[in-house]
């Protein structure tokens, strides 16, 4: 009932001329589960991405990745180079950085968000972005690049 509902929501707003993906505030979970990585010292894998809608917040994303540090040292799990359709978005409007311990599991949280000083870009199609992983006090950094299809 709810996607009859939806659907009719999306075809009036369309007939009236609205931009649907500029006026819903719908909020909504995509799951993945999309290995990134495999290897001896690590595995990665894109979980979920969400669209969340509050009153002070406003609009915002939320991308997950569930991260296995199975070696024995501490790493850090960063975001990088973020794209939004194509558009680089302003590391002000992005956060992700997660320390793991070692041969501990941990879901990594990126945010995507506006704020005053930084506009967030509509995101339609996809969001790219350099997965990158090292540690602090060992000589090791590896990076991915990971393509999010909306």
């Amino acid at each position: 009932m709810r996607k009859v509902l939806l659907v009719f929501m999306l075809l009036f707003l369309s007939a009236c001329g609205v931009e649907t993906s500029q006026k819903l505030k719908g909020e909504y979970k995509i799951e993945f589960h999309t290995e990134i990585t495999n290897t001896k010292k690590i595995k990665a894998t894109l979980s979920s991405i969400e669209n969340k809608y509050d009153e002070v917040m406003g609009e915002y994303k939320v991308v997950t990745f569930n991260v296995e540090n199975r070696s024995d040292q501490a790493i850090e799990v960063q975001a990088l180079n973020i794209f939004a359709d194509g558009k680089r978005i302003n590391q002000g409007s992005a956060s992700m950085s997660q320390e793991i311990k070692p041969g501990k599991k941990e879901e990594c949280i990126l945010t995507l968000q506006s704020y005053a000083s930084s506009e967030l870009p509509p995101i339609e199609e996809k969001i790219e972005l350099e997965l990158h992983i090292f540690s602090w006090s060992h000589d090791f950094s590896e990076d991915y690049d990971v393509e999010i299809k909306l």
